[in-house]
């Protein structure tokens, strides 16, 4: 079931401080929308009785995210991947910035600042390579069906509290949760055209190999200047 489609009101705005740090202005990271969810990764899941294979369609209540609002500040955020991260288990290794301190609701958005500490993680955002976000949230999963804007869902989450956020190459939300917004198709744009040029040089330079080669035979190993 694809998830239901919004257009931005805005983008989010980045910026970078002088120690290269990157910050982010207004990053949706949650929505409030109908995705589905392996019965395996819905929170108590065998007791409800579900097939851990089986895909569930879940609602996001409005209601439910907007009173989870202030969960979400100050929280870690991770490159790449979701993992429980905890004072006992902090992985340094994955967490790449924090959620800044306004996390506010913007129907039908959850919208925070973020910033992003490491150089790995903003190369990530600024290639769209990590462009989407993905919130991890805990939450009891109530098992009733009903309709949301004409999507059907089998259960709804209630009781939502933020967890942390991940930089991921696709969200379960898709762009609609980015931290590229509407710049997302001139970054893309810009990626394509740095190939092509490198596809053209990298043909050139076959070509002058080629020739001298061909006029040279005897020489062991040619040389040619970068462009």
């Amino acid at each position: 079931m694809p998830c239901v489609a919004y257009a931005y009101d805005r983008a989010p705005s980045r910026s970078i401080d002088l120690d290269g740090r990157m910050h982010i202005a207004d990053a949706p990271i949650s929505v409030a929308r109908v995705c589905e969810y392996r019965g395996d990764e819905i929170p108590g899941g065998s007791e409800l009785g579900l097939d851990p294979s089986k895909l569930y369609a879940l609602l996001r209540p409005a209601s439910e995210l907007q009173r989870a609002v202030d969960s979400f500040n100050h929280l870690p955020v991770l490159a790449g991947e979701h993992v429980a991260v905890t004072a006992n288990n902090p992985r340094p290794d994955l967490v790449c910035g924090s959620t800044g301190t306004d996390a506010t609701w913007d129907d039908p958005f959850i919208r925070v600042s973020l910033t992003i500490w490491t150089k790995a993680a903003i190369d990530g955002v600024e290639s769209g390579r990590c462009g989407n976000l993905s919130a991890a949230y805990r939450y009891v999963p109530i098992m009733q069906r009903g309709t949301f804007e004409g999507a059907r869902f089998d259960g709804r989450m209630t009781n939502v509290s933020g967890s942390h956020v991940a930089l991921v190459p696709e969200g379960r939300n898709g762009p609609d949760v980015s931290v590229i917004g509407d710049a997302r198709s001139a970054l893309s744009h810009d990626a394509r055209m740095r190939a092509q040029v490198a596809d053209v040089l990298a043909a050139q330079r076959e070509r002058v190999l080629r020739s001298y080669a061909a006029r040279f035979p005897q020489a062991s190993r040619i040389v040619v200047s970068p462009y």
